[in-house]
């Protein structure tokens, strides 16, 4: 796959990739396999490329996709040369966990695989088997360098639909650390000696005895969302785990993400959300 990039100032091509976070590993062996051209050449990384200039890079030069293809549709949010978003339905696994390969990962490389896309996928994010939503694909390394050092930094825009036990009548804050409980391994618990966690929330509408809320989160900790609002005793409606009212599925959707994006501010939003959390 070939990706083309368009300077915004003039710059290295060094610094470019620095810009872009990509480690000293992949920029070298881009260049050495002479993956990276413009115009006139192949080119080094002291090359200046001025602005308003192209560069080409062939990412099929140094990688290529290893993972099997699953046949199954899948619904895009947004794609372009650098990235893939997808609605995850409730109950597909996004990675394998060593007993299939039906996973949204492997459905998306077999959509590719059929337009003759040879990118290699890497997920920039994870979100629970049960919940739904968006899901979001890096295409190459430097996209997923880019994108992922954002995330690590919490500079990512992160926003969830959740439909909760009782009602809430104002927004609210969770700053609580969560680690994993000692006592059930598939759990994790508010805990003093856990990893820092921040949740906001606010109600978007009520019912008798259930309330839908916008939830916005910084941290990205298991379970974070699911722990933190029953940990304030509203837990998310047919949560398995830290719920009671267990005769509905999960109702939790990842809506909204939104990150730098070469030089602008790009949001994605789920588009069949109103299917997914409305109480009936």
């Amino acid at each position: 796959m070939i990706s083309t990039y368009v300077m915004e100032k003039d710059i290295t091509l060094l610094n470019f990739f620095k810009e872009h976070y990509l480690s000293s590993n992949y920029y070298n062996k881009l260049v050495s396999e002479n993956a990276v051209t413009n115009e006139q050449g192949y080119l080094k990384l002291n090359d200046i490329i001025k602005k308003g200039e192209s560069i080409y890079i062939n990412y099929s030069l140094i990688e290529e996709n290893i993972y099997q293809l699953y046949d199954y549709k899948i619904t895009i949010i947004y794609e372009d040369s650098e990235i893939i978003a997808v609605e995850k339905p409730q109950g597909i696994l996004i990675h394998s966990d060593g007993n299939t390969y039906e996973t949204l990962l492997n459905a998306v490389c077999f959509y590719l695989e059929k337009r003759g896309d040879d990118s290699l996928i890497r997920c920039l994010h994870r979100i629970d088997v049960d919940t739904t939503g968006i899901v979001l694909f890096s295409k190459n390394i430097l996209s997923y360098s880019y994108i992922n050092k954002q995330i690590e930094e919490k500079r990512v825009y992160k926003e969830y639909m959740a439909l909760v036990e009782g009602v809430i009548y104002a927004p609210g804050v969770i700053d609580a650390p969560i680690g994993r409980n000692r006592h059930d391994s598939k759990k994790q618990i508010v805990s003093s000696t856990g990893k820092s966690a921040h949740t906001e929330y606010s109600v978007l509408k009520t019912y008798k005895d259930a309330s839908l809320l916008k939830v916005v989160i910084t941290t990205g900790r298991t379970h974070q969302i699911r722990v933190h609002l029953a940990y304030i005793n509203h837990p998310i409606i047919g949560d398995k785990l830290y719920g009671k009212r267990l005769n509905k599925k999960l109702k939790l959707h990842f809506k909204k993400i939104g990150f730098d994006y070469f030089g602008r501010k790009l949001y994605i939003t789920s588009i069949i959300n109103r299917r997914i959390l409305w109480i009936k």
